[in-house]
Protein backbone atom coordinates (compact mmCIF):
# COMPACT_ATOMS: atom_id res chain seq x y z
CA UNK A 1 0.00 0.00 0.00
CA UNK A 2 2.89 2.31 1.07
CA UNK A 3 4.49 1.87 -2.76
CA UNK A 4 0.93 2.71 -4.48
CA UNK A 5 0.97 5.92 -2.57
CA UNK A 6 4.59 6.72 -3.06
CA UNK A 7 3.43 5.92 -6.78
CA UNK A 8 0.49 8.54 -6.71
CA UNK A 9 2.62 11.02 -5.23
CA UNK A 10 5.25 10.68 -7.92
CA UNK A 11 2.67 11.32 -10.17
CA UNK A 12 1.09 14.16 -8.99
CA UNK A 13 4.70 15.57 -9.04
CA UNK A 14 5.02 15.10 -12.92
CA UNK A 15 1.94 16.35 -13.29
CA UNK A 16 2.68 19.90 -11.58
CA UNK A 17 5.73 19.92 -13.43
CA UNK A 18 4.40 18.73 -16.73
CA UNK A 19 1.65 21.50 -16.26
CA UNK A 20 4.55 24.10 -16.06
CA UNK A 21 6.39 23.30 -18.35
CA UNK A 22 3.77 23.10 -20.80
CA UNK A 23 2.18 26.73 -19.52
CA UNK A 24 5.54 28.19 -20.58
CA UNK A 25 5.55 26.42 -24.12
CA UNK A 26 8.66 25.07 -24.27
CA UNK A 27 11.08 25.64 -27.85
CA UNK A 28 11.46 23.01 -30.21
CA UNK A 29 14.07 20.91 -30.30
CA UNK A 30 14.93 22.41 -26.52
CA UNK A 31 15.68 20.36 -23.49
CA UNK A 32 12.89 21.42 -21.71
CA UNK A 33 10.18 20.20 -24.82
CA UNK A 34 12.35 16.65 -24.51
CA UNK A 35 12.06 16.34 -20.88
CA UNK A 36 8.25 17.32 -21.31
CA UNK A 37 7.38 14.78 -24.41
CA UNK A 38 9.89 12.28 -21.95
CA UNK A 39 7.58 13.06 -19.07
CA UNK A 40 4.23 13.07 -20.39
CA UNK A 41 4.94 9.58 -22.05
CA UNK A 42 5.56 8.05 -18.79
CA UNK A 43 2.39 9.56 -17.44
CA UNK A 44 0.41 8.03 -20.24
CA UNK A 45 1.90 5.18 -19.21
CA UNK A 46 1.24 5.22 -15.49
CA UNK A 47 -2.52 6.06 -16.72
CA UNK A 48 -3.17 2.82 -19.01
CA UNK A 49 -2.01 0.75 -16.10
CA UNK A 50 -3.34 2.29 -13.26
CA UNK A 51 -6.30 4.26 -14.50
CA UNK A 52 -7.20 1.85 -17.70
CA UNK A 53 -10.44 3.40 -19.46
CA UNK A 54 -12.99 1.10 -20.59
CA UNK A 55 -13.68 0.57 -24.35
CA UNK A 56 -16.35 2.81 -25.60
CA UNK A 57 -18.33 1.73 -28.82
CA UNK A 58 -20.15 3.95 -30.34
CA UNK A 59 -23.42 2.49 -31.53
CA UNK A 60 -24.13 3.26 -35.43
CA UNK A 61 -27.32 4.79 -34.87
CA UNK A 62 -25.84 7.03 -32.28
CA UNK A 63 -23.68 7.78 -35.09
CA UNK A 64 -27.09 8.56 -37.61
CA UNK A 65 -28.98 10.15 -34.91
CA UNK A 66 -25.95 12.50 -34.48
CA UNK A 67 -25.25 13.21 -37.99
CA UNK A 68 -29.07 13.88 -38.74
CA UNK A 69 -29.57 16.53 -35.70
CA UNK A 70 -25.80 18.18 -37.06
CA UNK A 71 -27.11 18.44 -40.75
CA UNK A 72 -30.62 19.80 -39.74
CA UNK A 73 -32.22 16.46 -41.47
CA UNK A 74 -35.34 14.95 -41.14
CA UNK A 75 -35.48 10.55 -41.36
CA UNK A 76 -37.66 11.32 -44.44
CA UNK A 77 -34.79 13.48 -46.07
CA UNK A 78 -31.97 11.18 -44.86
CA UNK A 79 -34.22 8.29 -46.37
CA UNK A 80 -34.61 10.30 -49.70
CA UNK A 81 -31.18 10.86 -50.24
CA UNK A 82 -29.47 7.63 -49.40
CA UNK A 83 -32.40 6.00 -51.11
CA UNK A 84 -33.48 3.94 -48.01
CA UNK A 85 -37.10 3.38 -47.66
CA UNK A 86 -38.22 5.37 -44.43
CA UNK A 87 -40.06 2.75 -42.65
CA UNK A 88 -36.39 0.48 -42.68
CA UNK A 89 -34.59 4.16 -41.82
CA UNK A 90 -36.98 4.03 -38.66
CA UNK A 91 -36.79 0.00 -37.61
CA UNK A 92 -32.83 0.81 -37.93
CA UNK A 93 -33.21 3.93 -35.71
CA UNK A 94 -35.61 2.23 -33.37
CA UNK A 95 -32.96 -0.92 -32.71
CA UNK A 96 -35.15 -2.90 -34.53
CA UNK A 97 -32.99 -3.67 -37.75
CA UNK A 98 -29.65 -3.11 -39.20
CA UNK A 99 -28.48 -1.50 -41.96
CA UNK A 100 -27.10 -3.69 -45.02
CA UNK A 101 -23.21 -2.83 -46.24
CA UNK A 102 -24.97 -1.16 -49.14
CA UNK A 103 -27.14 1.56 -46.89
CA UNK A 104 -23.76 1.76 -44.76
CA UNK A 105 -21.66 2.65 -47.44
CA UNK A 106 -24.32 5.13 -49.11
CA UNK A 107 -24.36 6.88 -45.21
CA UNK A 108 -20.65 7.31 -44.58
CA UNK A 109 -20.45 8.78 -48.27
CA UNK A 110 -23.41 11.02 -47.17
CA UNK A 111 -21.92 11.74 -43.85
CA UNK A 112 -18.39 12.15 -44.71
CA UNK A 113 -17.67 9.51 -41.92
CA UNK A 114 -15.47 6.00 -42.02
CA UNK A 115 -17.90 3.26 -42.90
CA UNK A 116 -16.59 1.11 -39.92
CA UNK A 117 -18.51 3.85 -38.21
CA UNK A 118 -21.95 2.75 -39.40
CA UNK A 119 -21.36 -1.08 -39.24
CA UNK A 120 -21.43 -3.28 -35.46
CA UNK A 121 -19.10 -4.46 -33.32
CA UNK A 122 -20.44 -7.83 -33.54
CA UNK A 123 -20.80 -7.81 -37.78
CA UNK A 124 -16.85 -6.22 -38.36
CA UNK A 125 -15.01 -9.31 -37.84
CA UNK A 126 -17.46 -10.78 -40.57
CA UNK A 127 -16.02 -8.76 -42.86
CA UNK A 128 -13.09 -8.70 -44.97
CA UNK A 129 -10.63 -5.96 -43.24
CA UNK A 130 -9.98 -4.65 -46.39
CA UNK A 131 -14.37 -3.74 -47.18
CA UNK A 132 -14.62 -2.40 -43.79
CA UNK A 133 -12.98 1.12 -45.16
CA UNK A 134 -13.50 0.46 -48.61
CA UNK A 135 -15.82 3.24 -49.88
Amino acid sequence: MAQKNRQHELYEKLDEVVSHLMDHQPEPGSAEEALLMAMSEYMHGHEQTHYPMPECEVKPVDVIAFQLDRLGWTQAELARRAQIQPTHLSSVLSGKRTLSLTQAKKLAVLFGVPLDRLIPNEFKAQLEPARVTDL
